[in-house]
């Protein structure tokens, strides 16, 4: 993924500074749907991955692939391993919607996943 950015590293926020220089990622979305077991806690999180571009002309092939880019990523074994109260049991692809905003310039890409977690 860090190849399709500029400066060789994606740029992630939770909320993107005012004017922040695209491509850029956000993970603004996500769900935790718990499901307490006997022993331990468990529960599936939805993510939503977004990735912002804009190029010229307008377009949503650079937002594209760096989405497919990020699924790409997130589905590799052990990707998710970092996480320091859970232990991920499946990540589950969604979907990719892309689409070019009203401003006409700004392509916008949506990673959806399922994430299911064990406790540890």
């Amino acid at each position: 993924m860090a190849a399709r950015f500029p400066s060789g590293r994606p740029r992630i926020y939770d909320i993107p500074p005012t004017n922040a220089p695209f491509p850029y990622i956000t993970l603004p979305d996500l769900h935790d749907l718990a499901v307490p077991a006997e022993c331990f806690d468990s529960g599936d999180v939805t993510a939503n991955v977004h990735v912002w571009s804009r190029t010229s002309p307008p377009s949503t092939i650079e937002a594209k692939r760096i989405a497919g880019a990020v699924m790409t990523d997130l589905l590799a074994p052990g990707a998710l391993d970092t996480m320091p109260s859970n232990a991920v049991g499946t990540v589950r692809p969604i979907d990719i919607q892309s689409l070019l905003e009203p401003d006409g310039q700004t392509a916008h890409a949506v990673v959806r996943l399922e994430i299911s977690l064990d406790a540890i």
